[in-house]
Formats: C-alpha cells, structure tokens, sequence
C-alpha cells in the first residue's frame, strides 16, 4: 500500500513539473475579470484557466494552441492575437 501511495504521489509530481517549468518563459493573456485567461508560451504551448465562481479560478491546464483568441505561427515563433503579436525565444514571450 505504502508503495502504491509513493508510486501515485510520484507520478503526479512528474506530471506537474513540465507545466510549471514550461511556464516560467510564458506571458499571461487574458483578463481575470472575464471568463479565460491563458499562458502562451514557447514552441505554442498553451495553458488556460476558467473563471469558476466567486474570484476562483480553475487551475491551469494545457490546451491545443489554436484554442481561444491566440493563434500560434510557427514560422514567426509568435503568438497572434486580435490585439496584436506576442513575440517568443528561448528567453520566452514578451510583448503585444
């Protein structure tokens, strides 16, 4: 039992470290008083939140890159987005 507990507590940390990683070089988008936001990040990964109830949100969760207002294009590195471009490299994104 101990092991199954260790093995279930190990394979969820495993799994939250490329989302929390992934988004120190991402930009937030979006307006917390409206129903999303999400983080864009390098390479078009794309993490969104919802707006739940009463100024909680959902938690953070990866989406397809071409959900939501942001479309990512590959050739430019960049997100864009209806109120203009989000620029990314391996530093990460910035701007718009």
């Amino acid at each position: 039992m101990k092991l199954i507990f260790f093995g279930t507590l190990l394979a969820v940390a495993a799994a939250s470290i490329p989302v929390f990683s992934a988004q120190n070089q991402c930009i937030a988008y979006g307006d917390e008083t409206a129903e999303f936001t999400w983080r864009l990040c390098p390479n078009g990964e794309k993490y969104e939140r919802q707006y739940l109830y009463y100024g909680f949100w959902s938690e953070f969760y990866p989406v397809e890159s071409n959900a939501g207002e942001c479309r990512w294009a590959a050739a430019r590195s960049t997100w864009l987005c209806h109120d203009g471009e989000i620029y990314c490299d391996r530093a990460g994104c910035r701007g718009h």
